[in-house]
């Protein structure tokens, strides 16, 4: 009898460790995000605080709090939009202002950086925003 109830205890804990972990990264971010990024790679980072570019004294700037925010239509609605996120991209001491155009089918960059071209690949209804920077 002490068996079962020792074996019931440990599957009950095991159940309560793996359970209650499942549940806090479900309302989390998906990355913790990040003050500086490195060329070439996927990461999330925190709107309107400096990101610093890996191994360069340049910087960006999401410069107001955007997210995904979509309005609900009914069944068999068709929806297009395009979502406007401000940016100011610091490059070799000077600030060059754009918008990067989420869901746009032109391009999405504008700004006339000489260096660098900002992509936000992800972004969520809780400001989740991810990014990646590449050489132009």
């Amino acid at each position: 009898m002490k068996k079962v109830i020792t074996l019931f205890i440990l599957v009950l804990s095991l159940f309560l460790i793996t359970g209650c972990s499942l549940f806090t990264k479900a309302g989390s971010s998906p990355e913790k995000p990040t003050t500086k990024v490195k060329l070439g790679e996927k990461q999330y980072i925190e709107q309107q605080k400096r990101i610093k570019i890996e191994n360069t004294g340049d910087y960006f700037i999401i410069t107001e709090k955007v997210k995904w925010d979509v309005p609900d239509y009914g069944p068999g609605t068709t929806v297009s939009f395009a979502i406007d996120i401000p940016y100011t991209m610091h490059v070799d001491g000077k600030d060059y202002n754009g918008h990067y155009m989420l869901n746009n089918y032109s391009e999405s960059t504008m700004d006339k950086n000489p260096k660098y071209k900002l992509e936000v690949t992800n972004l969520t209804k809780n400001y989740d925003t991810q990014v990646i920077i590449t050489k132009k």
